[in-house]
């Protein structure tokens, strides 16, 4: 059964899935949310493997609970904001 937006799941080796509305399988899909990282929440993409967008969401508020933890553990995996907390040294006089 597929959902009026679609399904995220995972295949046996743990990649991600998309299940389109139109009942389409999407092998090795990746979920992204556009820039700016503060305005996460507010707009959702799931691309293919070659980076062709299947799915836009301009907002989660309609997405099912399940369908948003999916996207939302997704998109986790994916999301890496690295935080400099100090430079101890530099090799570069400038």
């Amino acid at each position: 059964d597929v959902m009026p937006h679609g399904r995220l799941s995972r295949d046996a080796w743990g990649r991600w899935r998309w299940l389109d509305a139109a009942g389409q399988t999407h092998d090795d899909v990746e979920v992204c949310a556009p820039f700016p990282w503060s305005a996460r929440g507010r707009e959702l993409l799931i691309r293919d493997a070659t980076g062709r967008e299947l799915q836009r969401f301009a907002t989660w508020d309609g997405c099912p609970a399940e369908l948003r933890a999916d996207l939302e553990a997704a998109l986790a995996e994916r999301d890496f904001v690295p935080e400099i907390q100090a430079i101890r040294a530099a090799t570069h006089p400038y």
